[in-house]
């Protein structure tokens, strides 16, 4: 019995992988598209020749509705944001649509080309306040940058952050413990290593942790903030004093 429940599970996850290319295909290629997110409209663009599962769902304004839910809800439009791993700008674009017009953006991603292509999706949509940066926010060692010093280095005190770094959060809320940091809301993704695929992606993976260690690091953070669990994101609200 347990041989048929795997074997019928594999032919259901085969079928989902053939629909999914199939839709793929069917999606035009273009420099740009108008992405339709609930309420807000704004054009964005992908560097890559293929239309992959993730573009697609983002070209057709259904990627990770709850992420969307979760920024409408907590996000002002006077907040000066920075997200970190803002790809091709999905919530990037979505939240600089919400902004009002003396609010500043700070868009973190580490990959050179998607980076580029963020800044030709601004661009687009004649946004103004917004700077993308190409860099890596992490504690360790080499070119990268930690999160105190980007905060340090920013002109605009940060009022909301949106982060998914893939793991790479810990840093995040070690350097908001150790320096006593303070933003009014926070979205932060969190990867436990149940989360890893069977194929393990080393660069996205690498650094996923167990729930142990998150606890350990909302524990301290209860000193400042109240938080929840909101699918596979932390929200974050600051205590007042």
């Amino acid at each position: 019995m347990i041989y048929l429940i795997r074997f019928l599970k594999f032919i259901n996850k085969f079928k989902v992988s053939i629909e999914d290319k199939l839709k793929n295909l069917m999606i035009t290629k273009k420099e740009f598209y108008l992405i339709n997110n609930s309420k807000n409209q704004y054009h964005m663009g992908f560097h890559e020749k293929k239309i992959k599962t993730g573009m697609r769902l983002r070209i057709e304004g259904k990627w990770e509705p709850h992420c969307s839910s979760a920024i409408r809800s907590l996000m002002r439009d006077s907040d000066n944001v920075l997200q970190l791993g803002s790809a091709w700008g999905y919530f990037t674009l979505l939240m600089k649509s919400m902004q009002n017009q003396n609010a500043y953006i700070y868009a973190v991603e580490a990959e050179n080309e998607r980076a580029e292509q963020l800044k030709k999706n601004f661009k687009k949509n004649n946004f103004k306040n917004w700077k993308v940066m190409n860099l890596f926010v992490t504690k360790d060692k080499g070119e990268n940058l930690s999160f105190n010093d980007l905060l340090n280095n920013l002109d605009k005190k940060i009022d909301f952050l949106f982060s998914d770094i893939e793991g790479y959060e810990l840093d995040i809320l070690d350097d908001i413990i150790d320096y006593n940091i303070k933003i009014r809301n926070m979205v932060i993704g969190y990867h436990l290593v149940e989360l890893k695929s069977s194929k393990k992606n080393y660069f996205k993976e690498n650094k996923f942790y167990t729930i142990d260690e998150l606890e350990k690091r909302l524990k301290k953070l209860e000193k400042n903030y109240y938080y929840r669990f909101d699918e596979d994101n932390i929200l974050f609200f600051l205590k007042k004093n």
